[in-house]
């Protein structure tokens, strides 16, 4: 799997020249629409959230998840903008609308947002599966503190997606549809973070702690919904993910983060730590059913 361009591929890059659309008012970060040569639609993002979010979905598509094809687009200019309300500070009106790090989400012009219906991590037809135990232990690997969803007064950050086929099916698509609060320090509101490789790395040894007296694994993560995203997960769980995760290389992993704008420091750093958690759940995942009550006791 090609981490440099992720799950649009080369052939999806974005391609100027870019036409803005619209201002997009949801959310707590600033956004706008635009087309590009292809007249393809992306969202467009800046701030803090930008480079996390792209490596994110590069990890999370390589262990099989739906995510939204996404690039950074490392500067460029936007024509026709029109008036601008929190994206005004992103564009340099001065210089023919010139913005730098912007992450750009390519639209899928035949999936349709459910504006009436969600999903929460405890209220959803994949309850007691691998698939959502190993969406959970994602959202933990890359601490992604930012678990909102229906259930949340400040909005969710999960959606579902009616998806026109080319075939004339259709199908639900259950996303967590924001992954910029990764890559950082998880925790309570004044320690937790985001792109910072000295917390995510801060937090690592305490990634995986082991097994309780149930035989459950036991995660150091600390989040929204901590105690639905963090417990009930088995060591049959993350053998799963294993099968998947365990795939990912290092020289992926440094692909990725350099597409997702990352320094040279941060590349080490980050692929280190990364690989930190992998192995930890590795560990954990050759465990023998005939070891798991000694382990726990321990």
């Amino acid at each position: 799997m090609d981490f440099t361009f992720g799950p649009g591929g080369r052939e999806n890059v974005p391609q100027p020249p870019f036409v803005f659309q619209e201002e997009l008012d949801g959310g707590t970060k600033a956004k706008i629409l635009v087309n590009d040569a292809r007249r393809n639609r992306w969202e467009v993002k800046w701030g803090k959230e930008a480079k996390p979010e792209i490596f994110a979905i590069r990890m999370m598509w390589a262990t099989g998840y739906i995510v939204e094809p996404s690039y950074l687009v490392p500067s460029g200019t936007i024509d026709s903008v029109g008036a601008l309300k929190r994206a005004a500070p992103y564009i340099d009106r001065s210089n023919d609308n010139a913005f730098r790090d912007a992450r750009f989400e390519l639209r899928n012009s035949r999936a349709f947002p459910l504006a009436t219906a969600n999903w929460t991590w405890k209220d959803n037809p994949f309850g007691g599966t691998n698939e959502l135990a190993g969406l959970r232990l994602m959202a933990m690997l890359l601490s992604n503190w930012d678990t909102k969803d229906a259930s949340s007064s400040d909005g969710p950050n999960t959606a579902i997606l009616r998806v026109e086929l080319p075939d004339g099916r259709e199908e639900m698509h259950y996303l967590v549809n924001d992954w910029g609060a990764t890559m950082g320090r998880w925790g309570p509101f004044g320690i937790r973070g985001r792109w910072d490789c000295e917390g995510y790395a801060s937090n690592t040894a305490k990634f995986v702690s082991g097994l309780d007296e149930n035989g459950m694994v036991r995660l150091g993560y600390k989040g929204k919904h901590t105690s639905t995203i963090a417990e009930e997960i088995t060591v049959g769980n993350v053998r799963w993910l294993m099968n998947y995760l365990g795939r990912i290389s290092d020289d992926q992993i440094r692909a990725g983060l350099a597409a997702s704008g990352a320094t040279g420091d941060e590349v080490a750093c980050f692929t280190s730590a990364v690989r930190s958690r992998i192995e930890q759940l590795r560990s954990l995942s050759e465990t023998r059913p005939e070891q798991i009550s000694s382990v726990a006791v321990q």
